[in-house]
């Protein structure tokens, strides 16, 4: 029996599983930036960004945050590779009725969000 990651579903899962972590990740990063806002004074804000800063256990989950963006582009990128070999001559008419705005343009949207990703860590 063959791994099931060898298979596009395998990849599919590594991809979902990778996203899923990521979204985790921005939900905890804008409840800790979103405190700015929400408390009259900066020492709520000043104390969880010290304690993200000087704990071990969140220099570790940063290092597997980085793994898992690597991952997610990695597995989306050999995903996509796999689809165009799959059909090298495209259909005459596309049938975009089935995609929704957000499945047609993935690809651009991944873009915007590299490149802000990019400018986010070099500012930080």
């Amino acid at each position: 029996m063959a791994n099931i990651f060898t298979y596009s579903i395998g990849r599919k899962l590594i991809v979902a599983l990778a996203g899923i972590f990521l979204i985790l990740f921005l939900l905890v990063h804008l409840g800790i930036n979103i405190t700015l806002i929400l408390c009259k004074s900066t020492q709520t804000f000043n104390i969880a960004a010290h304690f993200m800063g000087t704990n071990l256990i969140i220099k570790i989950i940063e290092i597997v945050l980085f793994g898992g963006i690597i991952l997610h582009i990695i597995y989306t990128l050999i995903n996509q590779v796999q689809n165009w070999l799959a059909r090298p001559v495209r259909y005459r008419i596309p049938n975009f009725a089935q995609l929704s705005f957000f499945s047609k343009f993935q690809i651009h949207t991944a873009a915007i969000i590299l490149v802000f990703l990019v400018i986010h860590l070099t500012n930080f």
